[in-house]
C-alpha cells in the first residue's frame, strides 16, 4: 500500500511539472523570461491544477467512530431494513430540517453526527459560492426540499460568513424517561430564537437589591450592638454580685469581732 502510494504521489509530481512546463513555453516560450514571472505563472499553474475537493478540517472536534443510530430507515415490502442507504436518507432529513426551522432537537447520537455535515456543507457555500457546479450539486443532495438551497447561498452565508467560530451550536438535555435516550439541541448561529442558555445578568445595582442589601448591613450593626450591651450588662452584674458578696463578708466578720469582745 505505501508503494502504491509513493508511485501516485511520484506520478503527480511528474504531471504537475509537465504542465508547469507547458504553460511556461505558452506564455513566455523557450527563452527571454524572467525568473520572478517564471515563479509566480508555477504558483498560478499550481493552484489552478490543485484538488479543490481536498478535504479540510472543520471548526468542530469530531470523532468519527460508531455511532449507535439506527441503521433502516422504514422496512419495504419484505420487512427489511434499508440499511446505509437509510442511515443517509435519515441524515439528510435532519439536514434539511435544521436549514428549515435553524434549531432542531433529536437524540444525542444523531445530532453529533448530522452537524459534521451541516458544517461542511456551510463552509463549501461559503467558500465556493453558488456558482460552484460541484457545491450546488452537494446542496442539492442534501438538501430535501429544493427551495431550501436558496435560502442557504442567499440568507445562511451572508449570515455566517464572518462567524470565526462554529456555524453551529450544540446543547446536551436531560435523558428521556422512559427510554433513557440522551436528547440534544442543534441550532444554527444567529437564529431569531431565544438563545438556549440565557446570559447571566447583573441585578446587583437595582433598587430594590439596593434596598435589601442596606436593610441587611443595618440589622447587622444592631445585632452587634444588641451583643455588645448584653456583654457590659453582664460585666455590670458580675461585678454588682462581687461587691454585694464582699459587703456581706465584711459585715460578718465584724459581726463575729464584736460578739468576741468583752463587756
Amino acid at each position: 500500500v505505501i508503494c502504491c502510494v509513493e508511485t501516485r504521489y511520484r506520478q503527480r509530481k511528474r504531471e504537475n511539472k509537465q504542465t508547469f512546463l507547458a504553460a511556461t513555453r505558452e506564455n513566455f516560450g523557450h527563452e527571454n523570461f524572467e525568473m520572478d514571472n517564471l515563479e509566480e505563472e508555477r504558483n498560478h499553474q499550481l493552484f489552478k491544477i490543485k484538488d479543490v475537493r481536498a478535504p479540510r478540517a472543520l471548526r468542530i472536534a469530531y470523532r468519527n467512530k460508531k455511532r449507535n443510530m439506527s441503521a433502516t430507515y422504514g422496512h419495504d415490502e419484505m420487512g427489511i431494513g434499508s440499511g446505509p442507504a437509510g442511515r443517509i436518507r435519515r441524515l439528510r432529513e435532519v439536514v434539511t430540517a435544521l436549514v428549515r426551522h435553524e434549531r432542531i432537537e433529536s437524540t444525542n447520537t444523531r445530532l453529533l453526527e448530522t452537524r459534521p455535515y451541516m458544517e461542511r456543507l456551510i463552509a463549501d457555500a461559503i467558500k465556493f459560492g453558488d456558482k460552484h457546479r460541484a457545491t450546488m450539486e452537494l446542496a442539492d443532495f442534501w438538501l430535501l426540499e429544493k427551495d431550501l438551497v436558496h435560502k442557504l447561498f442567499k440568507v445562511l452565508v451572508p449570515r455566517l460568513e464572518h462567524t470565526e467560530k462554529s456555524y453551529t451550536m450544540m446543547h446536551n438535555l436531560p435523558n428521556k424517561y422512559p427510554s433513557g435516550l440522551g436528547q440534544a439541541i442543534l441550532e444554527l448561529r444567529g437564529n431569531p430564537y431565544p438563545p438556549v442558555i440565557t446570559k447571566f445578568r447583573e441585578t446587583k445595582n437595582n433598587l430594590v437589591n439596593v434596598l435589601v442589601e442596606e436593610a441587611k448591613k443595618d440589622y447587622r450593626s444592631q445585632r452587634a450592638n444588641e451583643q455588645k450591651m448584653a456583654t457590659f450588662k453582664d460585666i455590670d452584674t458580675d461585678v454588682l454580685e462581687a461587691e454585694e458578696k464582699t459587703l456581706v463578708d465584711e459585715t460578718k466578720n465584724i459581726d463575729k469581732h464584736k460578739e468576741g469582745t468583752p463587756v
